[in-house]
């Protein structure tokens, strides 16, 4: 589960993607919260999405839920290195 690195990094590591990972941060590119910048939460990989750090909802009942988003529709812009 990979998603495009911005264009900095992809000079500097001279790769176009990487796999996606619990605290890249990431910018989301496409859709409704597109613009929005954070960190990923949590990699759901049974759904196929992520979830990010300021890209939440509210519920009836006033609980906030993180939205899952595609990671081909967001770009990495910092990556976490061990």
């Amino acid at each position: 589960m990979s998603a495009p690195l911005s264009k900095e990094l992809r000079t500097k590591y001279s790769v176009r993607s990487l796999p996606i990972r619990r605290d890249d941060e990431v910018r989301v590119c496409r859709g409704h919260y597109h613009d929005r910048e954070g960190k990923v939460t949590t990699v759901y990989r049974k759904k196929w999405r992520i979830h990010i750090e300021r890209v939440t909802r509210d519920k009836a009942n006033g609980q906030t839920v993180p939205i899952g988003i595609h990671p081909s529709k967001v770009e990495i812009t910092k990556i976490k290195l061990d």
